[in-house]
């Protein structure tokens, strides 16, 4: 960050900064969806979904990386759920955890807004399968090695309304 955004960040109230969080993911978003259609739109669907696989997978590690560091995040699998809350990867979305232990906890997106996106624009589902295993498992990875990753559900599979996708995390032991 610079200087002198440093500085304006600083003097912001509790408020204004929850505000300029959301700002700034909904920026992320924007540049995201503009990105990924441009590529649809010029290169197609399969392209599209290779390059976010390669891009998307690389910065959740990143960010995963980062966050903990920042909060001092462990090993295990209530640190790798602090971290996906934190990160880009999911804050675009509605999501709940599932079935959440020592062991194990289940992600399940409930609304995906960039799919809805790509259907109301007449485009077919993203098929971001091995794009959301590659974020989920390189952050897990950051996490703790020992951590399994598993996709339940994803485009382009079949899934509900109300569950686009799917993903359980296992610590091995």
């Amino acid at each position: 960050m610079n200087k002198y955004l440093k500085d304006e960040v600083s003097k912001m109230p509790k408020e204004i900064l929850v505000e300029y969080a959301d700002f700034l993911d909904k920026s992320f978003w924007t540049h995201q969806g503009h990105w990924m259609l441009n590529i649809n739109n010029r290169y197609g669907t399969e392209a599209a979904a290779e390059f976010d696989e390669l891009v998307f997978g690389r910065s959740a590690e990143v960010q995963v990386h980062r966050l903990k560091k920042l909060f001092g995040l462990g090993d295990a699998i209530a640190d790798l759920i602090r971290a996906l809350t934190l990160t880009t990867v999911w804050s675009n979305v509605d999501y709940v955890w599932l079935d959440v232990s020592e062991k194990t906890a289940r992600l399940r997106i409930t609304h995906c807004i960039m799919q809805k996106n790509r259907l109301e624009l007449g485009l077919p589902e993203l098929p971001c399968k091995k794009t959301g295993f590659k974020a989920n498992e390189l952050a897990a990875r950051v996490i703790n090695p020992k951590i399994k990753t598993t996709c339940i559900v994803c485009p382009p599979d079949q899934h509900e309304e109300d569950r686009w996708c799917e993903w359980l995390f296992e610590l091995e032991v």
